[in-house]
C-alpha cells in the first residue's frame, strides 16, 4: 500500500469535514427543502466544475451522438449535475429518516421476481447499477426483509469510505469491498442472503469485454461464476429518480445463464445480457447514471487471440 503525504491526508481531511458540514446542513431541513438546497448547488457546480462537465459531455456523446443532438447532449449534462446533488441530498439525510420515512418515499414494481429469488435460499446477486440513489436501493432492501450486502469500490479518501460504510451498517447493510472478502460473498450466498452487484463500472476485477452503448467495456464476471458455482439467481434491480420526488424501484425477472457453449463462450453471453439489461435502464433515465466515470477507459488488446 502507498504511504499517504501529509499533504494529501490533510487535504483528505478537510474535504471530509466540508462535505460532513454539509451533510449536517442538509439535515436541518425537510426534505423538499434540502433538495432544492442541493439543486441550488448543483447549478452553481455545472458553471464552475469545467474538467467534470467536459467528461461527462464527452461520455454522453460517445453513448448519444447517433441520437441526440449536440444541444441536447448540452442539456443532459446539466441534467446530470442537477440529478447528482438532489440524490445526494437524500443520502445526507438517510442518517435522521426512519424506515418508515424511506418506505413513504419509495414505489416499487416486480418485487416478485426479488421474493421468488429469496425463495429459493441459494442467495441472491443483485444486478444494478449506478443509476439514481443506488444507495438507498442497497439500504430498502434490507428494511424490507431482504437481507442483504453491498460490495462496493473503495474510496480513496479513508475519512469518506467510513462515512459511507456508516451509512450503509446503520441499517444493517454489510459493506464487502470490492475484490477482497471473498469467502465473506460466498457465506452471505449460503446463507440464503442478496449480494449488491453493480457492474457498470470498468475496474481492476477480473473481467471481460461486452457491449455498452455500442462500444467494448470491461465487465466483471463475479455475477457469471457465483451464479454458476453457487446456484444463485442474477436478479435485476434499479432505482430511479422521478419528477415528484419518488423513487421508483424496478425489479426484472432472472438473467438465466447461457449454457449452449463453451463456458468461456456462455460467461460473455450472459454477461452481454445484464450489460444489456443495465443499458436498457440507463437509456430510460439517462440523467440519473454517473456518467463521470471513464467507462471505456479499458479497451481490449487487440493482438491478443481468444482461448
Amino acid at each position: 500500500m502507498k504511504k499517504i503525504s501529509r499533504i494529501k491526508q490533510f487535504r483528505n481531511y478537510l474535504v471530509y469535514i466540508a462535505i460532513l458540514l454539509l451533510i449536517k446542513f442538509l439535515q436541518l431541513w425537510p426534505r423538499h427543502i434540502a433538495m432544492k438546497i442541493a439543486r441550488g448547488i448543483g447549478q452553481f457546480s455545472f458553471k464552475l466544475a469545467f474538467k467534470s462537465k467536459k467528461r461527462i459531455t464527452q461520455n454522453l456523446f460517445k453513448a448519444f451522438e447517433k441520437e441526440k443532438s449536440p444541444e441536447e447532449i448540452r442539456k443532459l449534462t446539466k441534467e446530470v449535475f442537477l440529478h447528482t446533488f438532489s440524490a445526494a441530498a437524500d443520502y445526507a439525510r438517510l442518517p435522521i429518516m426512519t424506515a418508515d420515512d424511506i418506505d413513504s418515499i419509495v414505489k416499487v414494481e416486480g418485487i416478485e421476481h426479488l421474493e421468488k429469488a429469496y425463495a429459493r435460499k441459494r442467495g441472491v446477486l443483485m444486478l444494478s447499477a449506478h443509476l439514481g440513489n443506488w444507495e438507498l436501493l442497497g439500504i430498502w432492501t434490507v428494511l424490507n426483509g431482504f437481507p442483504s450486502m453491498a460490495v462496493g469500490a473503495r474510496i480513496r479518501n479513508p475519512h469518506l469510505e467510513k462515512l459511507v460504510i456508516r451509512f450503509r451498517e446503520q441499517y444493517g447493510l454489510k459493506n464487502i469491498k470490492r475484490g477482497n472478502d471473498t469467502r465473506e460473498i460466498i457465506k452471505a450466498l449460503k446463507q440464503g442472503q442478496g449480494v449488491g452487484m453493480l457492474i457498470d463500472q470498468s475496474t481492476k476485477v477480473q473481467g471481460e469485454f461486452v457491449n455498452f452503448f455500442g462500444y467494448p467495456a470491461h465487465t466483471a464476471t463475479a455475477p457469471y461464476r457465483l451464479a454458476k458455482k453457487y446456484g444463485s439467481p442474477i436478479i435485476p434491480i434499479f432505482i430511479h429518480l422521478h419528477n415528484d420526488c419518488t423513487y421508483h424501484i424496478e425489479c426484472f425477472p432472472e438473467i438465466k445463464l447461457h449454457t449452449a457453449g463453451s463456458d468461456h463462450q456462455n460467461m460473455v453471453h450472459t454477461l452481454q445480457d445484464c450489460s444489456d439489461t443495465i443499458e436498457n435502464i440507463i437509456r430510460k433515465h439517462p440523467e440519473q447514471w454517473s456518467w463521470i466515470h471513464r467507462r471505456w477507459k479499458k479497451q481490449p488488446d487487440l493482438n491478443k487471440t481468444d482461448s
